[in-house]
């Protein structure tokens, strides 16, 4: 059992993904990366080498990137669910997907732990895990029958971003804060509520805008947004790395309850060899 590749690459890869796919079907998914996506840049900045977190969408994350989310998951997902204002007839399933995240988080920082062998009871935890997961999808039910749901919902979603634009998905968080406060619009909970709001400005507002400062106001939207947040910044806009599609997409693909790991019998194989395997290769954090 490699720690990378078994639980950060594996086990954590569909935890991550079984859960947004839920988020998906409910329509949550975008707000639960807004929501995120805030704490986890502010983590970003303080450069902590035992939690190199990456933004949502899960793309291109080496191992250190999902065991930091691991660390995390707990507050990020318990905060989101208890301001998400989600459908009471939906709380048996989030009730399922906390215990879910809550028995993986204490299950990975047992297997990660330096503790010896003897003061590890991973088969015990490993059994409670599969549990939640178990009665998580039993309860949920089949995710098969959501697929064509989530590939609309994914399209309705990349469709909004492209009026958006690309600039204005690009522009760093500080400085949308900042365009929104010189442009006298209120701003919203959500980053990407935000983005969506700074897009939507009708081109002739954008012309306005810039004939008030005295600027050319010929070109296409994108270049009179450019041209008109220069401005009102006093410098180039900052970009980051986040697209539109990246940022929207439900990063997971819609996945059918047979592609669940858990329904493959490689979680089963680890809870049959666990022990074993704690017993021959030591504290796994060290092979990490």
């Amino acid at each position: 059992m490699a720690p990378m590749h078994a639980i950060a690459h594996n086990m954590t890869a569909h935890v991550m993904d079984f859960h947004h796919q839920i988020l998906s079907k409910w329509k949550k998914f975008n707000d639960f990366v807004g929501f995120a996506n805030e704490i986890i840049s502010d983590i970003e900045t303080f450069k902590l080498e035992w939690c190199k977190v990456k933004s949502l969408p899960k793309a291109s994350w080496i191992g250190e990137n999902k065991m930091a989310f691991v660390r995390l998951s707990s507050f990020l997902y318990g905060m989101f669910f208890l301001n998400a204002n989600i459908n009471a007839e939906l709380s048996i399933h989030v009730s399922n997907m906390k215990r879910m995240v809550n028995a993986y988080h204490a299950l990975v920082s047992l297997l990660m732990s330096k503790k010896s062998n003897y003061e590890c009871n991973g088969r015990d935890n490993m059994r409670l895990f599969m549990s939640t997961a178990h009665y998580a999808q039993q309860h949920f039910g089949s995710f098969t029958d959501s697929i064509n749901e989530a590939k609309n919902a994914n399209q309705q979603s990349n469709q909004i971003n492209r009026n958006a634009n690309d600039l204005v998905q690009n522009i760093s968080r500080q400085d949308i804060l900042e365009l929104l406060d010189k442009l006298d619009i209120q701003s919203a909970n959500g980053m990407q509520s935000n983005r969506i709001k700074l897009g939507k400005i009708p081109i002739n507002d954008l012309k306005q805008r810039l004939q008030e400062l005295g600027a050319a106001t010929n070109g296409k939207k994108a270049e009179l947004q450019e041209r008109l947040f220069n401005m009102l910044l006093g410098r180039d806009v900052e970009l980051t790395e986040t697209t539109s599609e990246t940022q929207n997409n439900a990063s997971d693909k819609a996945i059918k309850n047979e592609d669940l790991v858990w329904n493959k019998g490689a979680w089963l194989s680890l809870l049959a060899s666990i022990e074993d395997q704690q017993q021959y290769l030591g504290p796994l954090t060290f092979i990490w």
